[in-house]
């Protein structure tokens, strides 16, 4: 074998080693997400909350009562949240790995990163192992880079937006009215506070969204509430979206660029 036919093969051999070994760190980080979101989603429990009280670090601790399944009607702590909670509220919780003794209140998933991920590592795998015409001459692994990073954008931008959507869909939405607003950076953004009335109950809740402007107070919107925590609303609105596609965008610009490079290289 010539020298610079064993040095195309050791080149096609490195970047199929190195695609692989990514691949397969993409795929395990990918499972391992998923089966913890999926051990989450069995775990979870119907609770009341009973009692609320102030906790460190500006979070905030309750009582709940449980009320389904062989525990029903024992009480236990809530580990300390940021999420909000109020007396009367019906969450779901699951047993907390830091506080044995207490259940853990998380939000319902805004992504869908996990499954991304998976897909994103069997496309690296595939590839490794079906290369196309020309990646055989690859000298470096260095011209991968910009490609495997535009790619997790674009994954990253899949993620959260079908995620957005999904969160959209299973969400409870009810009419709400923006009262106030806090500044978020400097003068230019703000995030709203809203007023709905879920449950029979008039709740107000920082939604988390970034506004440009202020002029919104007292305009009716539409809130979608947290199915795991109902005093917990969101806003959708074009910022919601810009993100994604921006990743989206940015990381399919990345692709082609790189696809060009490689195939000039």
């Amino acid at each position: 074998m010539s020298s610079t036919l064993a040095d195309i093969v050791v080149a096609k051999d490195a970047t199929r080693i190195a695609l692989s070994v990514i691949s397969a760190l993409v795929l395990l980080a990918g499972v391992y997400w998923l089966l913890r979101r999926r051990t989450t989603r069995r775990s979870l429990l119907r609770a009341r909350v009973e009692e609320v009280g102030d906790a460190s670090g500006g979070k905030r601790g309750a009582t709940l009562c449980l009320v389904s399944g062989a525990r029903d009607g024992e009480l236990v702590e809530l580990a300390p949240t940021r999420l909000n909670v109020e007396v009367g509220d019906e969450v779901q919780v699951h047993p907390c790995l830091e506080h044995p003794a207490a259940l853990r209140l998380t939000g319902t998933p805004r992504t869908v990163m996990p499954g991304a991920l998976i897909g994103y590592g069997v496309l690296l795998l595939a590839a490794a192992w079906i290369a196309p015409p020309g990646a055989a001459e690859l000298v470096e692994l260095a011209p991968l880079v910009f490609p495997l990073f535009s790619g997790l954008l674009v994954v990253t931008g899949i993620g959260v937006l079908v995620g957005a959507l999904r969160f959209a869909r299973a969400s409870r939405k009810v009419g709400g009215m923006i009262v106030a607003h806090r500044s978020r950076s400097g003068e230019t953004t703000y995030e709203p506070q809203v007023e709905y009335e879920i449950d029979g109950r008039v709740r107000r809740s920082w939604t988390g969204a970034r506004r440009q402007s202020s002029a919104d107070v007292g305009k009716r919107v539409c809130v979608y509430v947290d199915p795991r925590a109902p005093a917990v609303g969101t806003l959708y609105t074009v910022w919601t979206w810009i993100f994604p596609i921006t990743l989206l965008v940015l990381g399919l610009v990345g692709l082609t660029t790189g696809a060009a490079f490689l195939r000039w290289w």
